[in-house]
């Protein structure tokens, strides 16, 4: 039995099976250095996300969010109301921190703004915004989106809790006749 396994076939056989388990491990590893990229990246990544926000009862504004988990740098978007003519816009911001958030009135044509929600109600208005930024890695991102503003507006409308003009009056009234018995008190 000797005979057949001679110390070189078993320094090549224990070199093969070293060369076989080195090479498992190599991509094993690798593997692990992908998935661990893949996780910072994401960790670090930023997500800016165009809504509306209300100013009262009756006003309205664009308002960007970063809802991502890291800073959106260099920052350079581009929105407008598609249907109206010359409402385009620009907007650079240097960076938005994860949570923070800006906002801006919503152009509806040549140096004219427009935040009255009854407007974008009556009329017919998509906001389209296109935007490109990094995240610290420099990894570079684009979005685009579009926001139905009268859609959201009406939807808006039918899920806020909303005060008739006889309930707001009869607090007003009743507001007086309090100040009026505070005042006959002093």
């Amino acid at each position: 039995m000797t005979d057949f396994i001679s110390p070189e076939f078993l320094l090549f056989s224990a070199t093969l099976l070293l060369v076989i388990v080195t090479a498992y491990y190599a991509v094993q590893t690798r593997k692990t250095v992908n998935e661990m990229k893949k996780a910072t990246e994401a960790e670090f990544l930023p997500s800016l996300k165009p809504t509306l926000g209300c100013i009262g009862p009756v006003n309205t504004q664009l308002v960007v969010t970063n809802a991502g988990k890291g800073a959106a740098i260099g920052i350079n978007a581009k929105f407008s109301v598609r249907e109206l003519k010359d409402s385009g816009r620009s907007w650079t911001w240097p960076m938005l921190m994860p949570g923070e958030h800006e906002t801006m009135e919503i152009p509806v044509g040549p140096e004219k703004y427009e935040t009255a929600m009854g407007f974008f109600k009556g009329t017919q208005s998509t906001l389209d915004f296109q935007a490109e930024y990094s995240d610290i890695l420099g990894k570079p991102h684009t979005i685009s989106h579009s926001l139905d503003i009268t859609a959201q507006l009406k939807q808006f409308e039918r899920t806020q809790v909303g005060y008739r003009e006889d309930e707001v009056e009869r607090i007003r009234e009743q507001l007086e006749k309090i100040a009026k018995w505070l005042e006959s008190r002093r």
